[in-house]
């Protein structure tokens, strides 16, 4: 089951929300690569409109655990 740790702080409404992308949306993961969406595909915004996270595949770069990092979020997936 994939697992996913956010650095609560770097969250601003500190809350997760589950979207769809809009087309041509673009975030940058944890490994610095730049991703652009086809749009519609399930992600975790961080309440402004920033993607932090396409949920089971892979995390972004803006909401990384850091060795600065004193709180933080962990997200379970469960699949049936």
């Amino acid at each position: 089951h994939p697992t996913h740790v956010f650095d609560f702080d770097r969250i601003p409404n500190k809350k997760l929300f589950f979207r769809l992308s809009k087309k041509g949306e673009s975030f940058t993961s944890l490994s610095g690569k730049k991703y652009t969406l086809q749009g519609d595909d399930i992600v975790i915004d961080n309440g402004k409109g920033e993607i932090i996270d396409l949920p089971g595949i892979i995390g972004a770069q803006n909401s990384v655990v850091t060795k600065n990092t004193k709180r933080i979020i962990i997200r379970l997936i469960n699949q049936f």
